[in-house]
């Protein structure tokens, strides 16, 4: 297994007084391209991401990188959303595809914050 260059995971730049960002969805679609026999990103994978993006200046935590794994895992590229935030496609990762593109769609049309999504979901249960 090869880490990225630190070159392609450097985050664009920004002002100072601001901390560098990532890709959520290039970190999660990356840690998922190596994972066991039960379909589980390898600690080692999430090990050699910390690495990386520590190198570049991104200090996030081991559970959010499973996070970002878990999102893009359940959210094909293709039923992603441009105009939505990644916040967005984890509010309804726990659904099923229907069920995601329903909320994501009225997310978009609807222009709903993520806390507004949550509560269209959760009264929706």
């Amino acid at each position: 297994m090869s880490a990225p260059a630190a070159s392609e995971w450097r985050p664009p730049p920004y002002e100072v007084g601001r901390p560098p960002s990532l890709d959520p969805w290039r970190v999660g679609d990356w840690l998922n391209q190596d994972k066991d026999k039960r379909d589980y990103v390898r600690p080692c994978r999430i090990d050699l991401a910390l690495r990386v993006l520590r190198a570049v200046g991104v200090h996030v935590g081991r559970d959010y990188l499973y996070l970002l794994a878990l999102v893009s895992r359940a959210i094909e590229p293709e039923r992603r959303r441009d105009s939505l935030a990644w916040s967005h496609h984890r509010e309804v990762a726990h659904l099923d595809s229907n069920a995601q593109d329903v909320f994501l769609e009225l997310a978009e049309q609807e222009e709903l914050s993520c806390p507004a999504l949550r509560e269209v979901i959760r009264s929706e249960a």
